[in-house]
């Protein structure tokens, strides 16, 4: 794996994401009951965040899904989306994010991409810049508490070739294309490590 990139500096993928990445979708399913219209369903490329990729997309929510779970607004609020984020005229959808946290080693879902946010569910711990991500067991709040559920899965596609900046859901800089050898003696030393035996 790649290093996970912390800081925000002109020409990095944070500060200038390649169009290339907006073919990345994440397909989460397998959520049944509470919080289930804001974990599952496609989730397209938003921007680079921690190095990562981030998502989002914008829930429908089945108002007898909160029913009687007043939302206390802070990290473990018991609805898909605070008063703040439902739309001015009184519909029922909500911007939603999928972003890494390095604070917590986790990704998440929640109602901004940031620490003051309410999160939904999360997936980690990853094991930082050597780890998989979107591997582990989900946990979702169920209106109460937090609950491992073991049937959500999420699967990252590609629409065409995947950009060369990407492993797994990490942006890593892009090794620059150097002089070229065109001689194969040069080629072959530069690939065996091993001494040359001598000639007679």
């Amino acid at each position: 794996g790649a290093g996970v990139a912390t800081g925000r500096v002109a020409g990095s993928p944070e500060a200038d994401p390649p169009p290339e990445l907006r073919c990345v979708t994440i397909e989460i399913a397998g959520r049944h009951g509470f919080n289930a219209a804001a974990v599952n369903g496609l989730w397209r490329f938003w921007r680079v965040r921690c190095g990562r990729l981030a998502f989002t997309r914008t829930a429908d929510l089945d108002p007898a899904d909160h029913e009687g779970h007043p939302d206390d607004g802070g990290a473990e609020g018991g609805v898909a989306a605070t008063e703040a984020q439902r739309p001015q005229d009184g519909g029922s959808s909500v911007k939603l994010f999928l972003h890494y946290s390095a604070q917590v080693d986790a990704w998440m879902i929640s109602d901004a991409p940031n620490t003051t946010c309410t999160i939904i569910a999360d997936c980690g711990p990853v094991g930082g810049a050597a780890g998989h991500d979107l591997e582990q067991h989900w946990r979702v709040w169920d209106g109460e508490a937090w609950k491992e559920d073991r049937n959500v899965t999420a699967e990252v596609r590609v629409d065409g070739p995947p950009p060369p900046n990407l492993q797994g859901l990490r942006v890593v800089p892009v090794a620059p294309a150097g002089p070229r050898h065109s001689g194969s003696r040069e080629r072959a030393r530069s690939q065996d490590c091993r001494p040359s035996p001598r000639q007679p």
